[in-house]
């Protein structure tokens, strides 16, 4: 296909995307040509302009709201885009009866990526997945963290359904409490679904987190210092914060 690796940023300005269109509306010639619209198979004509009326069908006068039907290629990716240039706010119905394709997703999501906390009091956990994700379905109840210094619960977040979206992809969930001891954690998931119900089957992430042992801090006898005196400390370890 010569446009296989084209983008949806190219649609407003490549005509060549473009396989069927159809803007038929109002009354023209007598005719009525504001009904159901789209690829039925009623006419031979791939495009069909504004109005009804004209035969062939251009860009801006059409002949019937329908088009011929649509040939699609397995492995393509098709837009289909509705404009409400009537200015309706009844919004519409789309019906994909007599379409003998699979256009539909039985397809389980998958993780993408997991970042997992690293050291003392990080208390992150970073899930990408390989498409979008229902948000109701990423729940504390469907998510569980087991290891040392447990139980643990999450706070779960997204930048979309933070805002009241459906749908994302990236998930933070924040560990309580931090992670403060080194060993083993095991990340279970389970039950997260896609925007059609397919759901993740359940599975299991293991880590290792290695934290340092705190240091003992031994500063010397006790002192007394009188305003404008001075003492030094020895903290032994040069790359040690300290205050």
């Amino acid at each position: 296909m010569p446009f296989a690796n084209a983008s949806c940023a190219e649609i407003k300005t490549n005509a060549n995307l473009q396989v069927s269109c159809n803007a038929a509306g109002g009354t023209q010639f007598g005719q009525e040509c504001d009904k159901p619209t789209g690829a039925t198979r009623g006419t031979i004509y791939k495009n069909q302009g504004g109005g009804c009326g004209n035969i062939s069908p251009n860009r801006f006068v059409g002949y019937t709201p329908e088009n011929a039907l649509v040939p699609v290629v397995a492995g393509n990716t098709y837009v289909l885009m509705v404009a409400n240039w009537t200015g309706s706010t009844y919004g519409y119905t789309i019906d994909f009866g007599i379409s003998n394709v699979g256009i539909f997703d039985f397809q389980s999501p998958e993780v993408a990526e997991v970042n997992f906390p690293e050291g003392c009091a990080d208390d992150e956990i970073v899930i990408r997945f390989t498409e979008n994700i229902d948000c109701s379905t990423v729940a504390a109840g469907n998510l569980q963290l087991s290891g040392p210094g447990g139980p643990y619960t999450f706070t779960i977040s997204s930048a979309i359904c933070d805002l009241g979206g459906l749908y994302d992809r990236e998930f933070t969930l924040v560990t309580n409490p931090p992670i403060s001891q080194s060993g083993t954690y095991i990340l279970t998931l389970c039950c997260v679904a896609d925007a059609c119900g397919n759901q993740l089957a359940t599975q299991e992430f293991t880590f290792d987190v290695e934290i340092s042992e705190t240091p003992n801090v031994d500063l010397g006898p006790d002192l007394t210092l009188c305003e404008g005196e001075t003492a030094s400390f020895d903290v032994t370890n040069d790359q040690a914060p300290y205050l």
